[in-house]
């Protein structure tokens, strides 16, 4: 079994995902999973692992129960356990008030960020119970934040992180103390990412304000520290402030 520290970071082909894969395969105590939907499309994931014999990509779409228990039991006999869970697959590709959102596009939005990671955290959720000290880190959005009240158009993708938000919270309350999971969810800002850069462009802003390896460095900056009894439960912006659930 692995005496590494294990990663299982979901949506890595591009973007955050893709930006967290490659910080973490420079660790030389870390074994990092990475999941694609189209592995065979994801050539800068393949690039990583020429030059890394950490890393393994594994075929995930998440929201197949059957590829979402295909990944875990890979993971299962590779490592044993994993100990960080990082869920960041998700999809953002509509910008419109609700009464321009069609219901459908709610159903897509919902699918993919909410019901899959759902899938992947059922998935998953023995192998993190068999680690000594386990994390689900959920990447989130403020836009999905109910507290914050934002005036964005983007009524499918954040009712959908809302409703991801609010397991994740399900998730800490219900195994926080009986299986010592930290879960917490982190908005990794808005970033020039190719999501990222539809809403600033959108918005009419110039850039996005975040760089990527800004994002990534404050993410994985909380959860290199992050405890059960000081992070998990709870909603993080990247730059460590907590934000409203």
């Amino acid at each position: 079994m692995a005496a590494k520290t294990v990663y299982v970071v979901t949506g890595t082909n591009r973007g955050i995902g893709l930006g967290l894969v490659t910080e973490l395969v420079k660790r030389k105590d870390a074994l990092v999973f990475a999941t694609a939907r189209n592995p065979d499309k994801a050539d800068a994931l393949h690039a990583l692992a020429k030059e890394h014999d950490n890393l393994e990509i594994v075929k995930l779409e998440t929201t197949s129960e059957a590829e979402s228990q295909a990944a875990a039991a890979l993971v299962k006999e590779k490592a044993g356990r994993v100990d960080y869970l990082i869920a960041n697959a998700g999809i953002a590709n509509l910008i419109a008030p609700i009464l321009d959102t069609p219901v459908q596009k709610l159903r897509e939005h919902f699918e993919v960020n909410t019901v899959g990671t759902q899938l992947t955290f059922q998935a998953f959720a023995p192998l993190l119970f068999a680690s000594p000290s386990p994390h689900f880190v959920v990447v989130s959005t403020t836009v999905g934040s109910i507290g914050m009240k934002l005036p964005l158009a983007m009524t499918a993708y954040g009712a959908s992180k809302a409703a991801l938000n609010f397991l994740t919270a399900q998730v800490a309350v219900e195994h926080g103390d009986q299986n010592n999971l930290a879960a917490y969810a982190i908005s990794p800002g808005l970033v020039g990412t190719d999501l990222g850069n539809q809403a600033v462009a959108h918005f009419g802003m110039a850039e996005a304000p975040v760089k990527l390896e800004q994002s990534v460095a404050g993410v994985l900056g909380i959860v290199d520290k992050a405890t059960r009894e000081s992070t998990g439960g709870r909603f993080w912006d990247y730059t460590g402030d907590e934000l409203q659930w």
